[in-house]
């Protein structure tokens, strides 16, 4: 005798008739495609267009952090969807201008806790030999890649590595009262 499968168990639409579960319909339906959704789009007078997605709560945009350095910015809802966009905006545009006036101290922050732990235990070791990289060449890898700010004032600025770390994102995670709490490598 068979063993009778579950549906879920039944991957494969080239079974035999007989042997595919009974009421089951491998046939797709011929429904309609629903029209696509208009984006939900906000512009902002300093930080230009951002668009709401609904899957992580946030608004995402671009935002040019420095001359000529366009960074992703999202500002996120999350845990606070009663949050009005425009005063999320209005709180991401303060903590834009704050990290335009805060990029080199922040760095010098990053600097500070990896630096050594480059040197330590990333450095290959035919470079130690040379000489170890100073802070300045170690800086000189490091740029901003994006911020999340969160409803409540907390954000996470993250930086590309330039290969520092075997491509791991450096992480700055800043308290709503902008002090820095943690400098961390993720990813």
């Amino acid at each position: 005798m068979a063993k009778s499968r579950s549906p879920s168990q039944f991957p494969h639409t080239d079974e035999p008739p007989e042997n595919r579960p009974k009421g089951i319909s491998l046939r797709k339906s011929p429904g309609r495609l629903a029209p696509a959704k208009k984006p939900r789009t906000r512009s902002h007078p300093t930080l230009g267009l951002f668009t709401f997605d609904a899957v992580y709560d946030w608004w995402a945009g671009g935002v040019e952090l420095g001359p000529g350095h366009t960074i992703e910015y999202r500002l996120s809802t999350w845990g606070e969807h009663n949050f009005e966009a425009s005063e999320l905006m209005e709180r991401g545009a303060s903590f834009l201008a704050w990290a335009r006036t805060s990029e080199k101290a922040v760095l010098t922050r990053i600097a500070d806790a990896l630096h050594t732990v480059y040197l330590a235990h990333w450095q290959p070791d035919e470079q130690t030999k040379k000489r170890p990289m100073s802070r300045k060449t170690f800086l000189s890898h490091v740029t901003t890649s994006s911020i999340d700010l969160n409803a409540n004032g907390s954000a996470y600025w993250y930086f590309e590595d330039g290969g520092l770390f075997a491509g791991h994102t450096i992480e700055v995670r800043v308290r709503p009262d902008k002090s820095i709490s943690e400098v961390c490598l993720a990813g």
